[in-house]
């Protein structure tokens, strides 16, 4: 434990370390998916389809908020 992390005596990670790659893999995947709603959303709305543009856009604030619940839940485990 010299440079800070815990390895197992085989080499493999910790359990907590284990958890805290899931977790930031869970906020990556949740951003990617937000951000992409909204780069979906500017297309549209610039393409000229403004009222879909502006409900694809309502999507961003929903996914940030449930990925913000879920990956809540996993830190009160």
């Amino acid at each position: 434990m010299i440079d800070g992390t815990q390895k197992n005596m085989d080499g493999t990670a910790t359990d907590r370390e284990q958890r805290l790659s899931d977790r930031r893999l869970s906020l990556a995947l949740f951003l990617t998916a937000a951000g992409l709603s909204l780069i979906t959303s500017i297309a549209v709305f610039v393409g000229g389809d403004r009222q879909q543009g502006l409900f694809i856009g309502l999507w961003v604030p929903s996914i940030i908020g449930l990925g913000h619940l879920l990956l809540q839940g996993v830190n009160d485990e």
